[in-house]
């Protein structure tokens, strides 16, 4: 299936920093994702609505750390895994 991204909004779901809606581009119907756990920081928030951006920790070797845990998980193109890869580290 194919996506296109719509929006990126402030997630109202418990523990979650972000939410990603998108378009199926056959169907037109919505899919959401929620990605980012608003309790931990993050390496940079890269989003334009930057609610998160006091989380940033700007650590190079935590970002590397992050990085090689999930780059696996990151590689299905819009999972929560691949959303937190792009915008959130």
């Amino acid at each position: 299936m194919t996506y296109k991204l719509l929006r990126m909004e402030k997630s109202k779901r418990k523990h979650k920093k972000y939410v990603a809606v998108l378009e199926n581009t056959k169907t037109n119907r919505l899919k959401s994702v929620h990605f980012g756990d608003s309790r931990y920081e993050h390496y940079k928030d890269q989003t334009k609505i930057k609610a998160w951006k006091h989380l940033d920790h700007l650590d190079r070797a935590r970002l590397k750390r992050f990085r090689d845990r999930f780059r696996n998980m990151a590689k299905k193109k819009y999972s929560a895994a691949y959303f937190a890869m792009k915008y959130l580290w």
